[in-house]
């Protein structure tokens, strides 16, 4: 379960240098207006003396982001490292009676018993219970639950290692690059279940914790906020900030494929339904933004917003037409009469944003694509 439209690759193919340009003139404020994963957010703050704020309607990216933009100093290694220790000893009490799963002779049939019992699994948590069998194994479900039941009781360790958690749950996942629907036990992805499966959570977990703690953000100020991007731009940007936007391309809802992740941010679902294991529409955000219908009228308000503020706005999007109906000139043009406009093109990976050719579909799961960074300065 990777994350949709990684900015790690732009960052490393020129955008830092567009970035740190703009960040040359010491705006207030370094806004990340739909931050996602956090790439970009985290970058700004680890590598700049300016306050990063950073935005996303998801939970779970508010997390990833705030854990580097909220702390400024090192988490300490031996909370952490207790919280793994007291997580494994508990997960070995848990897991004694269970019956290991054998993932070189993994077979449907076992997958099937896997979901069967763990619907039965009466131990404190939820991700065993509702995502055991389909995104993990039975035995990574409560290892996850006991990492979680464990987390530090407050302090910038509880930050790290939430965010810790997140990705490893992210990283052990049983699902084709990102998308709602776990592998089904049927040919060949048997053996992408069983690679899934056999990986450790204890030992990504320690990766994953180790990575965030010796990480923080030079300047002091910075906020995550879960909250909607038009939104924010009424209400919480300050003039001259600089502000970063990497919208929605795809008329998909990007709540549709990351779910389990948000599930695990905010303490599981109340009920999870279907072979995707997701939970009932009303819980999951739409946006604007990614409706073909709507999203036009979405840019338009955003730009409004930005222009008002005097900000510097650095926006990146494929420059081919995409699902939501925009492509990086259709944006152009809506800008122009807000902002002074100008473009680079970048070559950078995309996600198929669903089917692909491991999960039984005819797309592959990531392509090349030319992208745009748009920089839009205030005409006054």
């Amino acid at each position: 379960m990777k994350y949709m439209g990684s900015k790690t690759s732009m960052l490393q193919a020129g955008l830092s240098g567009i970035i740190s340009e703009n960040l040359g003139l010491r705006p207030p404020r370094f806004v990340d207006l739909f931050a996602g994963s956090g790439a970009v957010a985290r970058w700004v703050a680890e590598n700049h003396d300016v306050p990063v704020d950073a935005v996303d309607t998801q939970l779970y990216g508010k997390l990833l982001s705030g854990v580097i933009i909220e702390r400024h100093e090192k988490a300490s290694a031996s909370i952490l490292n207790d919280w793994i220790v007291a997580s494994r000893d508990l997960h070995s009490k848990r897991s004694s009676g269970l019956r290991p799963t054998d993932d070189r002779t993994l077979n449907s049939d076992a997958v099937y018993l896997e979901r069967e019992e763990a619907e039965q699994i009466r131990f404190p948590g939820f991700v065993a219970r509702q995502y055991g069998g389909h995104y993990y194994s039975i035995n990574q479900g409560i290892a996850l639950d006991c990492l979680l039941e464990c987390l530090p009781s407050d302090g910038p360790e509880r930050l790290v290692a939430l965010a810790a958690v997140i990705e490893t749950a992210s990283s052990c996942a049983a699902s084709p690059g990102h998308t709602a629907q776990p592998f089904q036990p049927t040919g060949n992805l048997l053996r992408h279940i069983g690679d899934a499966w056999r990986r450790d959570p204890f030992i990504f977990v320690s990766r994953k914790s180790d990575m965030f703690a010796r990480r923080f953000a030079l300047a002091r100020g910075g906020k995550a906020f879960q909250q909607d991007a038009l939104l924010h731009a009424q209400n919480n940007i300050e003039d001259g900030s600089v502000v970063f936007c990497d919208p929605p391309y795809s008329e998909v809802q990007y709540s549709r494929f990351y779910h389990v992740l948000e599930g695990i941010a905010r303490g599981g679902w109340d009920r999870v339904y279907g072979a995707g294991r997701a939970p009932q529409g009303a819980e999951r955000f739409s946006s604007r933004f990614s409706s073909r219908k709507d999203s036009t009228s979405a840019f338009t308000e955003l730009f409004r917003l930005l222009a008002a503020r005097s900000t510097t706005v650095l926006m990146t999007f494929p420059n081919h037409a995409c699902s939501n109906g925009q492509s990086a000139e259709s944006l152009i043009a809506l800008a122009e009469g807000w902002f002074k406009v100008s473009s680079t093109a970048v070559d950078v990976i995309h996600s198929s944003l669903g089917a692909s050719q491991v999960s039984g579909g005819n797309r592959v799961p990531r392509r090349g694509v030319e992208e745009s960074v748009i920089v839009l300065k205030p005409l006054s």
